[in-house]
C-alpha cells in the first residue's frame, strides 16, 4: 500500500475573517470576496481547480473547504497533525473566512441526528414503533389525526424520509416557519393529510427530522445538542442554535422577493433563525469537524449511522456518498468516499451565503468534490 503524507493548512492570499457577530442569528453582512482564479494558484494542486472554477462560476465570495483521509479515531485536527497515521492525509483552507469559524450547517445536520440515532441504545431500540405513540407518552396528548396512517408512521420511516409527511400537502415547510415542532405538530396533524402511505413512497422531510430530535430528547432525557455531541470527541466546536458563541457573520438575502415565504427574527434586518430546526438544520460547526465525522461513521445507504469501527467496509468495494444543505445564508456540503482498500476520505465544503441558482451551485460542487477524493485517493 502507498504511502500519502499530505499536510497542507491554513489560509489562503492574506485570508481573514470577517469581524464576527455575537450570536448565531448573525446580522446580515458582505464576507471578503476573492479572485477564485488567484486561490487556485495559491492551492497549487490541480485536483481542486474544478472546485475553485465552481467558486468562480458562481460568483461566490468566500468559502472554506478542507478533505481528510484516515484520521485518528480519537482526536479532530484542526492543523496538520504533527505525526501522520500511514496512510494519512489532512488539508484545510479559508477564502474570506477562516476554516475554525463555526458556521451554519444547514441540511448537514441529517446525517448527525442518523448517527446519533444509530449509536444510542434507547433510540435504536425504537425504531419500528409509532412517532404518535412515543410522542404522547413522552409529552402528553395530540389530536386526532386527519389522516389516520399517521399513527402508523414509525422512527425508522422518518430516518428514511418514507413517513409521508410532505411540504406539498402540509402547503409549507415547517422547518421554515420560525416554530418549534412542538407547536406545529398538532396543528399539522389535525390538518394535513398524508402524500402517501408510511414506508412507501420517499419524500424529502425536514419535519420528519424536527420530530425525531425532540423525541430523542423525550426518550433519553437528554439534551438533543448533549446527544450530539456524545458523537464526537470532548471540546469538539459543534454548536445548537441556542448556544451563545461568536459566530462567522453571514450575507443573507434581504427578506420578501429574495427569500419569499421564509421566515426571519427580524425582517428588516434580515436576521434568520435556525433555533427551531432542531435535527434537521441548527447544526453549526466548521470543515474540520464535519470532515472528520465523515470518516467515523457512514453517512448514506444501508449501514447510514453506523461507525467504520463497528462495520467496516468491504475491501475492494468502494462507495461515494453526498449530502448537502441550503438555507439562508448557508450552502454546505460533505461527501464520503470509501477506498477499495476500506479506508475512508470526506470532503466538506461551507459557505456564508447562499448563490443564486443554488440547488445547480451544489450538484456542480458534490460532482467537483467526489472527483477530488477519488483522484486523491483511489490507490490507497
Amino acid at each position: 500500500m502507498k504511502q500519502l503524507v499530505l499536510a497542507l493548512c491554513g489560509f489562503a492570499l492574506a485570508s481573514v475573517a470577517p469581524s464576527m457577530a455575537h450570536s448565531l442569528d448573525r446580522n446580515a453582512g458582505t464576507p471578503t470576496s476573492y479572485n477564485w482564479t488567484a486561490a487556485n494558484t495559491w492551492a497549487n494542486d490541480p485536483t481542486l481547480t474544478p472546485i475553485f472554477n465552481v467558486f468562480q462560476q458562481y460568483g461566490l465570495p468566500s468559502a472554506t473547504l478542507g478533505y481528510q483521509f484516515n484520521p485518528s479515531p480519537r482526536a479532530i485536527p484542526y492543523a496538520a497533525p504533527a505525526v501522520f497515521r500511514n496512510p494519512q492525509a489532512w488539508w484545510m483552507a479559508g477564502f474570506g473566512i477562516n476554516y475554525h469559524s463555526p458556521m451554519r450547517v444547514a441540511s448537514v445536520s441529517k446525517p448527525i441526528t442518523e448517527i446519533v440515532y444509530e449509536n444510542t441504545p434507547a433510540l435504536k431500540a425504537i425504531y419500528y414503533q409509532s412517532f404518535y405513540s412515543l410522542w404522547i407518552a413522552k409529552f402528553g396528548s395530540l389530536p386526532a389525526p386527519l389522516d389516520s396512517r399517521v399513527k402508523d408512521i414509525t422512527i425508522r420511516e422518518l430516518l428514511d424520509h418514507t413517513s409521508g409527511f410532505d411540504n406539498g400537502y402540509i402547503g409549507y415547510d415547517p422547518a421554515f416557519r420560525g416554530l418549534s415542532v412542538d407547536v406545529q405538530l398538532p396543528t399539522i396533524v389535525r390538518h394535513k393529510m398524508l402524500a402517501s402511505t408510511p414506508g412507501v413512497q420517499y419524500s424529502y422531510s425536514n419535519f420528519g427530522y424536527m420530530i425525531l430530535a425532540r423525541l430523542a430528547e423525550g426518550v433519553t432525557n437528554t439534551p438533543w445538542i448533549t446527544l450530539v455531541r456524545s458523537r464526537f470527541p470532548t471540546g469538539a466546536p459543534i454548536y445548537a442554535a441556542s448556544d451563545s458563541i461568536p459566530v462567522a457573520i453571514n450575507a443573507v438575502p434581504s427578506p420578501g422577493s429574495a427569500e419569499p415565504g421564509i421566515y426571519y427574527v427580524q425582517s428588516p434586518d434580515s436576521l434568520f433563525d435556525v433555533t427551531p430546526m432542531m435535527g434537521n438544520g441548527n447544526i453549526v460547526s466548521n470543515v474540520a469537524t464535519l470532515s472528520w465525522i465523515a470518516t467515523q461513521y457512514w453517512i448514506g445507504g444501508a449501514n447510514a449511522g453506523k461507525s467504520f469501527a463497528s462495520t467496516p467496509s468491504q475491501v475492494g468495494a468502494t462507495w461515494i456518498w453526498i449530502f448537502d444543505g441550503s438555507m439562508p445564508g448557508t450552502q454546505a456540503a460533505l461527501v464520503q468516499y470509501v477506498a477499495a482498500s476500506g479506508r475512508v476520505a470526506s470532503m466538506c465544503v461551507i459557505t456564508n451565503t447562499r448563490v443564486p441558482n443554488g440547488d445547480a451551485f451544489l450538484n456542480a460542487l458534490n460532482s467537483a468534490m467526489q472527483n477530488v477524493l477519488i483522484a486523491k485517493f483511489q490507490n490507497f
